[in-house]
């Protein structure tokens, strides 16, 4: 909270209003050589990606289901 920003800054309406704002980072990635001991918790099953995949359009998502790579059998 209190970070400067700058105008460009798409969140900011009007930006001369506003010239401070929160910010956060959030590492969510997955070190390749740490790929097979990766946590299974932060993986989603295939079963589960398998039923969102065949609903996507039912469930209001627009083109095709992204290609996830890293499911858990």
């Amino acid at each position: 909270m209190g970070a400067r920003t700058d105008h460009l800054d798409p969140t900011l309406n009007p930006p001369e209003e506003r010239p401070y704002g929160s910010k956060a980072l959030v590492n969510a990635c997955m070190e390749h050589r740490y790929l097979k001991g990766f946590s299974k918790r932060t993986k989603l099953r295939r079963s589960m990606y398998e039923s969102v995949a065949a609903k996507w359009q039912q469930l209001g998502f627009k083109g095709t289901p992204p290609r996830l790579w890293a499911l858990e059998d």
